[in-house]
């Protein structure tokens, strides 16, 4: 199963934790996919137009709440991605996953009007 980001604006960063996704993690909350050591954290710097394509167990997060609360990072945007799940077709793990992601998108757009 895998994940792909649009970036719509230039992010902050992506931290990610290379290789960890190799461990069996709970995928049924965000804060299990969130890296914990940040010893083992590697930022990404991402612009406009990039894609990201990762497998959907690799711990990963983007700018702080606290960060996007920032007008002036925000730059007016109403977007700074897109994202969606890529799996086995009609298979229930997949449909959840997509599911997840489409609620935690219109969160966002709930969020930052």
């Amino acid at each position: 199963m895998y994940k792909a980001l649009v970036y719509l604006q230039a992010g902050k960063n992506l931290k990610v934790v290379p290789g960890a996704h190799v461990v069996p993690r709970s995928l049924d909350k965000d804060s299990a996919s969130e890296p914990a050591d940040s010893a083992l954290i590697q930022s990404l710097v991402v612009e406009a137009g990039d894609v990201i394509l990762m497998d959907i167990r690799l711990p990963h997060c983007g700018s702080s709440e606290e960060e996007l609360a920032r007008t002036v990072y925000l730059g007016g945007a109403q977007k700074i991605l897109l994202s969606t799940v890529l799996g086995a077709h009609h298979r229930s793990l997949t449909r959840a996953m997509e599911i997840g992601n489409f609620a935690r998108l219109q969160d966002w757009d709930a969020a930052h009007p």
